[in-house]
């Protein structure tokens, strides 16, 4: 499956797209979650099968199921302009880049023991990625 933000929408297309006849598919019927407030950084955690996602006019940062219609939930609050996200789906935590703040912070995965990872190493932090490994 491919998930991107594309205006106030979060859009999906399954796996087979280069096998599909294009002329089915739309913003319409691609679109599960509309009205998002500058959604910019996406992460999946496959453990869940949960969409994480940043939006930066509410400075949130927020969690949605993929598998049934849920009601996306805020986990954190407060936050600078998140351009990077990932989720460690092995260790259950959250790590994500604060351009505005230039930080990198990280949390548990329900937003739980927030805290700042790296402060003043790098100015205007974008993107992140991890390498999580099995114990």
């Amino acid at each position: 499956m491919f998930v991107y933000a594309i205006g106030e929408a979060l859009c999906r297309f399954p796996g087979n797209l280069p096998d599909m006849n294009l002329d089915l598919v739309s913003l319409d019927t691609q679109c599960f979650l509309t009205g998002r407030k500058g959604a910019l950084a996406l992460a999946f955690n496959y453990r869940e099968n949960a969409l994480y996602f940043s939006e930066n006019v509410t400075r949130t940062i927020s969690k949605v199921k993929l598998s049934r219609d849920e009601t996306p939930v805020i986990l954190i609050g407060g936050t600078g302009t998140v351009e990077g996200l990932v989720v460690d789906w092995l260790a259950s935590n959250i790590y994500w880049t604060d351009r505005s703040s230039g930080v990198v912070m990280a949390a548990k995965a329900d937003g739980r023991f927030q805290r700042v990872i790296h402060a003043d190493m790098v100015e205007q932090p974008r993107g992140i990625d991890i390498h999580g490994t099995q114990r």
